[in-house]
C-alpha cells in the first residue's frame, strides 16, 4: 500500500493498572459472577465459581500490574484507519489481541476502557454570533483593498 495520505483515529481506549476502589473490584466480581452462572448448572456452585475466577483474576491483574508498573499504571491503545489517495485503507489496532477461547486471557474482558470524545464546543448565543458576523463582515471592508487579508 502507498503511503496513506490521510490517518484517523477511529477509537481510543486506556487500561488502567493501579490501585482499584472497592466499587472496581465489585464491578470485576459481579461481572465474573455473570460469567459464571453462564457456565454452571448449579446455583450453588455459582458462588464457588465467582470465588475462584476472582482470586485467579486478582492474581492476574497484581501480576500484569506489576510488569507495567513502569508504565505509570496507565496504557493506551488505538483503532485507527489510513487511507492513501487511491482510496485504498487500512484499519489496524495497537489494541492487545484476546485469545477468547483461552481461559488465561479472559481476565481482559472488561478492562479497556475508552476514552470518551472531545466535547463539543460550546453553542453560540445569538449575540456572539451576531458579534462573530459583524467582525467577518468588518474583515472584508478592509480585504477589499487589501488582498492579503484572509478572512475567517
Amino acid at each position: 500500500m502507498k503511503n496513506p495520505d490521510s490517518f484517523s483515529v477511529k477509537r481510543a481506549f486506556y487500561l488502567y493498572l493501579g490501585p482499584r476502589s472497592d466499587a472496581e473490584k465489585e464491578a470485576d466480581r459481579a461481572r465474573i459472577a455473570r460469567a459464571c452462572a453462564k457456565i454452571t448448572i448449579r446455583e450453588d456452585n455459582v458462588s464457588k465459581c465467582t470465588d475462584k475466577e476472582f482470586a485467579r483474576f486478582e492474581d492476574a491483574y497484581t501480576t500484569y500490574a506489576n510488569k507495567w508498573a513502569f508504565l505509570d499504571n496507565i496504557q493506551f491503545c488505538i483503532v485507527y484507519k489510513a487511507t492513501n489517495s487511491y482510496g485504498g485503507f487500512i484499519e489496524e489496532s495497537t489494541c492487545p489481541s484476546v485469545d477468547w477461547a483461552d481461559p488465561s486471557q479472559q481476565w481482559h474482558v472488561g478492562s479497556w476502557t475508552e476514552v470518551p470524545p472531545e466535547p463539543a464546543p460550546p453553542a453560540l448565543t445569538p449575540m456572539e454570533q451576531a458579534k462573530q458576523a459583524q467582525q467577518y463582515a468588518d474583515c472584508l471592508k478592509a480585504a477589499v483593498d487589501n488582498p492579503s487579508i484572509v478572512c475567517k
